[in-house]
């Protein structure tokens, strides 16, 4: 599966669990209680920098994407204080903070953080899928 094929099947995903939420069927609303697909943001991370991008404790799952300058894609997980990297499609990620010419998703003092260690900003689109 491509990435864009990827990221179209999450937002079918998205628009069917909204209209399934929308008309308010029991089964259904307490299905998805307990899942939130926040909407994916989008941020420039400078090289040899990094930033905070979900709050304190964040337990799920994070997909994340490179838009504009090495593309590919990774999924991590979460539990609250570790960063566990389940796939990536480029060996361009890492759940490791420091990782040289890697961008790195990993926990800081119990933040979820990202740390650009490529030459180039790299312009990131993050898709929460967590537990609330």
């Amino acid at each position: 599966m491509s990435e864009s094929e990827l990221w179209r099947e999450i937002k079918r995903l998205q628009n069917t669990i909204d209209a399934m939420q929308s008309n308010e069927r029991p089964l259904v609303t307490d299905f998805f209680r307990g899942i939130d697909l926040t909407r994916a943001g989008s941020f420039n991370v400078a090289a040899g920098t990094s930033t905070a991008f979900a709050t304190t404790n964040f337990r799920g799952l994070i997909l994340v994407s490179e838009t504009v300058n090495y593309g590919g894609f990774a999924l991590f997980a979460f539990d609250g204080g570790n960063s566990v990297e389940i796939a990536d499609t480029l060996a361009m990620y890492s759940p490791t903070v420091g990782t040289a010419n890697s961008v790195n998703v990993y926990i800081a003092a119990g933040v979820p953080t990202v740390q650009n260690n490529k030459a180039l900003t790299a312009v990131l689109m993050m898709q929460p899928i967590r537990s609330s």
